[in-house]
């Protein structure tokens, strides 16, 4: 029986964690069939051994931590859009920030206060790979990007 990469496994776990808070939160105003499928859960599943391969092979935990930011702002601004529009963001849309200046209000106003489960996610991933024998991240910076990613996140409210 091979040992298992506890970092590894933890950061596996938050990202498939932010991917089902996702879900459930996507599926608010619906009527969570989508959460009973086989495919709704191998689809995480895939998505998260995919955004692992920087930190399972090469051991980039900056890249790895990067990685789930600009995940928990992708998702947020997904659930934002579809708030407003019930579909997905289009692929091509991704770039177009600047439009937003003339929606300022109303991109506030579909923000909910459940949106910052998404950073309090990160913290016990760094603490419990912290604990885990990687003692090259320190405390301070992981928790001035914590500090930044929930002002950020809060302010947007």
């Amino acid at each position: 029986m091979t040992k298992i990469d506890k970092s590894v496994l933890t950061f596996g776990i938050t990202i498939f964690l932010k991917f089902m808070l996702f879900d459930i939160l996507w599926c608010i105003p619906t009527t969570f069939a989508s959460l009973s499928t086989v495919e709704c859960y191998t689809t995480k599943l895939i998505a998260t051994l995919i955004l692992l391969i920087p930190y399972a092979f090469f051991r980039m935990w900056k890249t790895e931590t990067l990685i789930m930011f600009l995940l928990d702002f992708l998702l947020i601004a997904n659930l934002m859009y579809f708030r407003t529009y019930y579909t997905a963001i289009p692929l091509n849309s991704y770039g177009l920030s600047g439009n937003l200046a003339d929606f300022t209000g109303s991109v506030f106003d579909s923000l909910r206060w459940y949106d910052i489960l998404f950073p309090p996610l990160q913290p016990p991933s760094f603490i419990g790979v912290q604990k885990l024998h990687i003692r090259s991240v320190p405390h301070r910076c992981l928790l001035i990007l914590w500090y930044l990613q929930s002002s950020s996140a809060s302010l947007a409210q």
